[in-house]
């Protein structure tokens, strides 16, 4: 038996999406740009795609575009604007506690002679709106903060973040990879310039991932030797991955009403199964985080040795990002919120989606008790 409790690192592929991406690999394979028949009716089932990834996020088709990840989506936005609008400035505000695409897109443009202030945050794990309207400056031209955290689900006050970027007239980019699975996303209410979600988190394929930018926000391309999505991202499309992740986003807008009450009730118990293993503590604030992400640190013990024999069980969770799974050291986020340090080694994260189940928390926690038990004596 294989319990996963890790869907904020990747979801299990939705059948429905590999049925619809399989023809595109097998009989479908030419390439787009081609200008015979078959290949230009590719074209039309790609604009219905960015059609169903619109919808999602209620944006207009034309301000949808298609890339290789969430991650190059997060360059292409800061990077590209950056690049646009130095001109007006070079000054560029995100938090210290952001995704590494994020993180490391802007100490790359610091070593270009731009200037980043990275803002803490709260013991919540969350942006303090104040906080960030007293950094911006005159020179001030982009603003990136996640929308909700990938360690810990905290979720940021974009309604309050929105409102302060609108008054001083700065860009403002989100990256909505985790928001997207359980947030009602509608950019034409909250006046986001820029979003970067991706498709394997809501049961889409690997390898394909979007940028919403407002059709009139000028970007300068950072992938060069086409025409392909309007010039912003040169390279024969992905085609079935794109049909893949239209497929998932259909899915994604039908269900997350459902899919959130679901993870809601998942996670309220696994908390109060938690709460029955001595010295732990939760992280973040369970009315400003998300349903589908769960972090929890337990003293005397390492998170290494926990999932260790969690793996042995059957049981498959994380200590965090996917992309600092290799680092045996304590999360970057978790510092930024002063987790005690009798906890910050034994760190968890539990990820939740619409397919876990209630007999599935039950057995985790049994065995996570029994763990700690062995592991502290």
């Amino acid at each position: 038996m294989i319990v996963y409790f890790d869907n904020a690192a990747t979801t299990k592929l939705e059948e429905s999406v590999l049925e619809v991406m399989l023809p595109y690999l097998k009989e479908s394979y030419y390439n787009p740009s081609a200008i015979y028949h078959e290949a230009r009716s590719l074209k039309a089932d790609i604009q219905e795609s960015r059609t169903q990834v619109a919808r999602l996020i209620n944006a207009d088709m034309d301000e949808i575009v298609f890339t290789g990840s969430g991650s190059e989506s997060v360059n292409m936005a800061i990077k590209g604007l950056a690049f646009s609008e130095q001109m007006n400035g070079r000054h560029l505000i995100t938090s210290c506690v952001e995704h590494h695409a994020v993180l490391d897109s802007f100490r790359w443009l610091e070593s270009q002679g731009y200037e980043v202030t990275y803002l803490p945050v709260t013991e919540s794990g969350m942006i303090d709106p104040l906080v960030f309207e007293k950094a911006i400056r005159q020179d001030t031209i982009l603003a990136s903060f996640m929308w909700v955290n990938n360690e810990t689900g905290a979720i940021n006050d974009m309604e309050s973040i929105c409102a302060i970027k609108e008054r001083y007239g700065i860009t403002l980019h989100t990256d909505a990879i985790q928001a997207i699975k359980t947030e009602l996303i509608d950019v034409k209410i909250l006046p986001i310039d820029m979003l970067s979600i991706s498709a394997h988190k809501i049961g889409g394929p690997k390898g394909i991932g979007a940028l919403y930018k407002k059709r009139d926000l000028a970007l300068t391309p950072m992938i060069h030797g086409g025409k392909q999505e309007s010039g912003y991202r040169a390279g024969t499309e992905n085609v079935s991955n794109i049909i893949g992740f239209g497929q998932a986003a259909s899915i994604q807008r039908d269900t997350v009403v459902q899919s959130n009450y679901k993870m809601k009730e998942i996670k309220q118990r696994f908390i109060e199964g938690i709460t029955t293993i001595e010295k732990y503590i939760i992280n973040g604030s369970q009315k400003t985080s998300t349903s589908s992400i769960l972090n929890a640190c337990f003293a005397g013990v390492t998170a290494e040795a926990l999932l260790l024999h969690l793996n042995k069980k059957g049981i498959l969770a994380s200590m965090g990002a996917s992309c600092n799974s290799m680092l045996i050291e304590p999360s970057y986020v978790l510092k930024a919120m002063n987790v005690p340090e009798l906890y910050i080694d034994g760190c968890l994260r539990f990820s939740f989606s619409k397919y876990n189940t209630i007999d599935e928390v039950d057995y985790t926690v049994s065995e996570l008790k029994r763990i700690i038990k062995h592991c502290r004596s």
